[in-house]
């Protein structure tokens, strides 16, 4: 390819000084700087891509094997958190007072909201199970 690499020690002394002033100018240039920043820390994002690679193998491999178990876990979570906040809200609205009216008959609609969507949920289980 014919490519002139320019040899510092066999330049006269204006290419040196020539030479030497595009090196500092480059040194000084932002993107030059990003670009030996990136040269130097090569080992970090080598180890950075390679442990990102494994890493979601394994990810990928422990997803295969547990996603089941980990989606039933999921659904009964759901099924039992709707069920708590139903009787959460009716047990609130059974011991508001006449003070807190108005907190009792929003813990009430949660509560029926809550419990009609944990009966929607479990017919929505029940059929899909079948």
């Amino acid at each position: 390819m014919d490519l002139c690499v320019p040899i510092y020690d066999e330049m006269p002394p204006t290419g040196q000084s020539t030479w030497d002033a595009f090196a500092k100018g480059l040194a000084k240039n932002v993107t030059f700087q990003q670009l030996q920043f990136l040269a130097r820390s090569w080992k970090a994002l080598l180890f950075s891509m390679l442990s990102s690679l494994v890493l979601s193998v394994l990810y990928i491999y422990l997803m295969g094997a547990f996603a089941e178990y980990l989606a039933w876990g999921l659904i009964f979570l759901v099924q039992i958190g709707l069920v708590v906040i139903s009787a959460g809200g009716f047990i609130y609205y059974t011991q508001a007072g006449e003070e807190n009216e108005n907190k009792g008959s929003a813990a009430l609609g949660v509560g029926i909201v809550s419990l009609l969507l944990a009966v929607v949920f479990a017919f929505a289980l029940y059929c899909g199970w079948r």
